[in-house]
């Protein structure tokens, strides 16, 4: 399986005369590729976030083979190291199977409802048939 890593550094500088320090997402991508249930009409795409401890972090994914799309939202509290995230989403107008995909995806960062951190990014991955 291909691996691909999007590496995305958000400037860590301070608010002009808030004294706010804005959050930081260092690392966001889909290095896990996909896989699909038995019956291709689940796929499950997964792979790392690195944010800022203290936050919560909200990722929305959209997966795309042929006529078969899915989206779905991993969401999760910031531990400021790499950590994991995962996501299993129904497929809508086709079946998933092996082979290349595109995956689409948002993730941003709070903290107490304010949205710190914003990035989308968009990868190819390898879908491959699971269990």
């Amino acid at each position: 399986m291909r691996k691909t890593v999007v590496g995305v550094l958000l400037a860590g500088a301070m608010v002009a005369g808030t004294g706010i320090a804005q959050a930081h997402i260092l690392l966001v991508d889909g290095r896990d590729g996909g896989r699909t249930g038995p019956d291709g009409q689940t796929i499950q795409v997964g792979g790392v976030i690195r944010c800022t401890e203290g936050h919560t972090f909200n990722i929305r994914v959209r997966v795309r083979q042929a006529e078969a799309k899915a989206n779905g939202i991993a969401r999760g509290a910031c531990q400021g190291v790499q950590q994991q995230w995962s996501v299993v989403a129904d497929a809508v107008g086709g079946t998933f199977h092996e082979g290349p995909a595109a995956l689409d995806g948002r993730a941003n960062t709070r903290l107490g409802g304010d949205v710190h951190g914003d990035v989308r990014w968009s990868e190819k991955i390898h879908v491959t048939e699971g269990p």
